[in-house]
């Protein structure tokens, strides 16, 4: 399925569990886990009931200097593709299919809202406390403090990566069209999608008349 889907041979849905899928891309965003999207960071269990490939989160992040929100990670690159310093090629097939698109948008649109977080971290409220005392067992509060102290602080950094994430997908920019050539009957032009959203041409307008992209060769 794999090397079907590398291939070009298989579309996305045809290969992934799809809404599995997107959950998986939303969290790692949503929770600046991104370090486990790179290729050789990710695994899958194959489902053998629904022939489809799921993701398993790993290595979700390895930073030794605490949390990394996406704003500074990316730098400008976008959130969707691997990380800044490893665009996989994988990743952006994936976030190339309209369908997969789609339903990443929706997914982490709903988890990056402030009340589901909100509600989030008080359902993990008991958990976490527990294990941050188990932490405070083990580890030096003078180095490792600042890391792994549930808090509101700790919290509010979660708050802030989901806005930007909320903010980078609602973002739009326009197309860039280029004319290449023109003569008396045809023209040739060059579109440049400056966003990271996937785009459906559809046709053109000129002047005052539309042109739906069937009647375009």
């Amino acid at each position: 399925l794999l090397d079907d889907f590398r291939d070009g041979k298989a579309r996305v849905r045809d290969v992934f569990n799809i809404e599995k899928l997107a959950k998986y891309y939303a969290i790692s965003n949503v929770f600046m886990g991104k370090h486990g999207n790179r290729w050789h960071n990710q695994r899958f269990y194959y489902d053998p009931i629904e022939a489809r490939i799921e993701p398993i989160g790993f290595d979700f992040n390895d930073d030794k200097s605490g949390l990394d929100p996406l704003e500074r990670m990316n730098r400008g690159h976008g959130i969707f593709y691997g990380t800044n310093w490893a665009f996989d090629i994988l990743s952006r097939m994936i976030f190339s299919d309209p369908d997969f698109f789609q339903q990443y948008v929706e997914t982490v649109l709903r988890i990056s809202s402030p009340d589901y977080l909100k509600t989030f971290f008080k359902e993990i409220k008991t958990d976490a406390e527990a294990h941050q005392r188990t932490l405070d067992k083990e580890f030096s509060q003078s180095k490792y403090k600042k890391y792994y102290r549930y808090n509101d602080d700790f919290r509010g950094h979660y708050y802030k990566n989901a806005k930007y994430v909320r903010s980078a997908i609602s973002s739009r920019q326009e197309m860039k069209v280029h004319l290449k050539k023109r003569s008396k009957d045809e023209m040739a032009v060059v579109l440049n999608n400056r966003g990271q959203h996937l785009l459906d041409i559809v046709g053109f307008e000129a002047g005052g008349q539309f042109f739906p992209l069937h009647d375009i060769q």
